[in-house]
């Protein structure tokens, strides 16, 4: 297909669309890399980790002037906050099924398969 006479070419991909003001950067990112994040070594790499670790932490940490001049201060910050959070969760789902059992049907722990057993059968 043709525009104007010329060519269309195939549409970017994704990684090329993603920082459109900057230059495409090819670099190989470990499982699990956050996509809004540059990867190390790319220019502008720092920046976007920096907001990525913002966006993780409570929205109150914008307001210490300390953590948003010292990015190391801010990731010790959002790694204890996030173990926290994850400590808590996996405190309250290991109690929830005795504490609660009594106030609601168990059914969210059961096995897939039983749960979509009794969908078909009721």
């Amino acid at each position: 297909m043709t525009r104007l006479g010329q060519k269309m070419s195939a549409p970017p991909s994704l990684i090329e669309n993603m920082f459109d003001d900057e230059a495409v950067v090819h670099a190989y990112v470990p499982p699990g890399w956050p996509a809004s994040v540059r990867p190390p070594g790319a220019e502008g790499w720092e920046r976007t980790a920096f907001a990525f670790l913002l966006d993780c932490c409570p929205p109150e940490y914008r307001g210490y002037p300390l953590l948003l001049k010292q990015p190391q201060v801010l990731a010790r910050f959002g790694r204890e906050f996030v173990d926290g959070q994850l400590a808590a969760t996996r405190s309250n789902l290991a109690g929830v099924r005795t504490s609660l059992g009594g106030f609601c049907r168990p059914i969210w722990w059961r096995p897939p398969s039983l749960s979509c057993n009794r969908r078909r059968r009721g």
